[in-house]
């Protein structure tokens, strides 16, 4: 049976669960739009973006390995250099 000190450590442990989760809102039906990014910059919405992505590729078990920028797939391009070597 848990003790009082038990539930307190599970209470702590879902209260800093929650904080780490990204924040949320339920929406009644019929509700109109509302701007979910006004008054955030770019750079907390990538932020944003990046931690759900790595959660999700997480829950999903999948490991997140560091790849060195040599061994990326595609290729970089001077797309101006490009355009001048390309015909007409």
């Amino acid at each position: 049976m848990p003790t009082d000190r038990d539930e307190d450590a599970r209470r702590k442990r879902a209260e800093a669960r929650r904080a780490r989760e990204l924040a949320g809102e339920v929406i009644a039906a019929r509700t109109p739009d509302v701007a979910l990014h006004e008054g955030t910059s770019s750079e907390t919405r990538i932020a944003r973006t990046w931690e759900l992505t790595r959660r999700l590729w997480l829950f999903a078990g999948r490991a997140i390995r560091e790849v060195p920028r040599h061994e990326l797939p595609g290729e970089v391009f001077d797309i101006r250099a490009e355009r001048r070597r390309a015909p007409g």
